[in-house]
């Protein structure tokens, strides 16, 4: 137990942050291998498509309800550490887990007996294919109530230190529903994806609740009774839960619109955004959070040329890695997703319409990076009023660009509105920069950005033009060195430094 509490937890943030980054590519790659599983076993196909929505619809859901926790309880339980005691801390998390609880047997409630209503009104699958599944269903709505606990407690035990426990969390919920697909695919259907999963989530609440009463010897018995909640919490709470409505919609509109079309839209539009996040989920997450500390820290001091000057820098970095990624897996999408998932019952229709949603969703990958930034520099200002009503007219603009590019585009509309919607963002966000940091030169940023951009978009189209009779591994390696010595002669103002620092054994940065 001790082993494991040393991995779970970490005393220091530097700890944290490597350990986390190593369990995230554990757990994003086995993620991944589930996709690539599903793909193999099943296909692209409505039942694939149900099972992806129902995924979708409860995360989106429960996330919007666990907005609550990182936004409003975490700093108020705060609070209470630092200036009451830490038993009062206990009882204000023991409160808010009983209120979970009730809210999710509430959920689970509704959603069993009253699926096939509920279903038929918030999504465009016909009643007869809902009858069909309504196995998949039924089964689905207890996972409501486990993964709004689940979240609740990961996210606190994260605020007290446990940095690695998501990434666990994810490994543990994975290993089962492959272990399921693989062993029981003939027996149980796409059913056993649903059931390996609500199996992984009962493991995962056990395990925490196991963590908490050893580790923490923590008293779930510890039950609000004189205990009151101050008015600034529900009020807060009100606030960040109105925010998010627009965010809720935003996220829903595209299974809600892609599950009016038939033969696996949702399935492969899933399978090709998985792909395309890989690289903003392993580095510019990670990355904009480290650099985020480091906007904080220049806010404060109000050393806003040096905040400027580390913005640009680190804003390059960025796009000189995931530009000639971007580009690459755009014009590469039918060789990477026939190497990756083009095996058992994906077959060569499946393989088509995901590498269609791939090479769309590819292009934004750099673009979302950019948005990245400017969100945590939004996070250093402390701007609430401003990122609530600029959170709002983002998310109305990414809806209306759904709807406009579906209309125009069908269903790959969702694809070039989501591309479209991130591309407008770089530009909205030179407004949001003047405000927030006149210092930063943001446009001279953005041109160069652009100008890298165009490089390697007409780098791809002629190495595309030139074999584009002869697709083939040989030519995905060539135009990957291509790219990569692109990419060593562009950043080689950091790139030789920092070698050259590791070389020697000096402390070296990017930044």
């Amino acid at each position: 137990m001790n082993f494991f509490k040393k991995l779970l937890y970490s005393e220091s943030y530097k700890k944290g942050i490597v350990l986390s980054v190593l369990f995230n590519v554990c757990s994003k790659g086995l993620l991944f291998v589930v996709n690539i599983a599903i793909a193999f076993y099943f296909g692209v196909n409505t039942e694939t498509d149900i099972y992806f929505y129902l995924n979708a619809t409860l995360l989106i859901l429960v996330s919007y309800i666990n907005n609550i926790d990182v936004a409003v309880l975490i700093p108020e339980l705060m609070r209470l550490k630092h200036q009451d005691n830490e038993e009062s801390g206990k009882v204000f998390i023991n409160f808010f887990l009983y209120l979970y609880l009730l809210i999710g047997a509430v959920g689970v409630a509704i959603l069993f007996f009253f699926n096939s209503e509920i279903y038929g009104l918030i999504s465009n699958f016909n009643a007869a294919t809902i009858a069909s599944h309504r196995t998949m269903f039924l089964i689905s709505s207890f996972n409501f109530l486990l993964l709004i606990v689940i979240n609740y407690l990961v996210n606190i035990l994260t605020s007290l230190k446990y940095f690695t426990l998501p990434m666990i969390i994810s490994v543990v919920n994975s290993v089962l529903i492959l272990s399921v697909v693989i062993l029981g695919h003939e027996q149980l259907g796409t059913k056993g994806i649903i059931i390996g999963a609500t199996v992984g989530q009962l493991v995962n609440l056990l395990l925490l609740i196991i963590l908490m009463k050893v580790n923490l010897k923590w008293k779930f018995g510890l039950i609000p009774k004189t205990f009151s909640i101050r008015k600034k919490v529900w009020k807060d709470i009100v606030w960040v839960e109105l925010g998010q409505l627009t965010a809720l919609v935003t996220n829903y509109l595209p299974i809600y619109l892609l599950s009016s079309f038939s033969n696996g839209a949702i399935t492969a539009m899933n399978f090709g955004k998985n792909i395309s996040e890989i690289p903003n989920s392993l580095l510019t997450n990670q990355y904009s959070y480290i650099v985020g500390i480091k906007f904080n820290e220049l806010y404060h001091k109000s050393n806003f040329k040096e905040l400027a000057k580390t913005f640009v820098d680190s804003g390059k970095i960025l796009i000189l890695i995931l530009i000639p990624i971007s580009c690459y897996l755009s014009f590469h999408s039918a060789e990477v997703v026939n190497i990756l998932l083009a095996h058992g019952s994906f077959n060569k229709g499946n393989a088509e319409m995901t590498a269609t949603f791939l090479s769309i969703f590819a292009l934004a990958i750099p673009f979302i990076a950019i948005g990245a930034l400017i969100t945590r520099l939004c996070f250093a200002a402390q701007k609430a009023r401003f990122i609530f009503f600029y959170q709002i007219l983002t998310n109305l603009v990414l809806v209306m660009a759904i709807f406009g590019a579906t209309y125009y585009f069908k269903i790959y509309g969702y694809a070039y509105g989501y591309l479209a919607f991130h591309l407008f963002n770089v530009f909205v966000a030179i407004y949001v920069s003047k405000l927030l940091l006149p210092e930063l030169k943001y446009t001279q940023y953005l041109i160069y950005c652009f100008g890298v951009f165009f490089l390697y978009i007409v780098m791809a189209m002629l190495l595309y033009w030139v074999h584009k009779n002869n697709q083939g591994i040989l030519f995905m390696i060539a135009d990957a060195l291509i790219f990569a010595l692109c990419f060593f002669y562009l950043g080689r103002k950091w790139i030789l430094p920092y070698y050259n620092s590791i070389i020697s054994g000096k402390k070296g940065t990017l930044l």
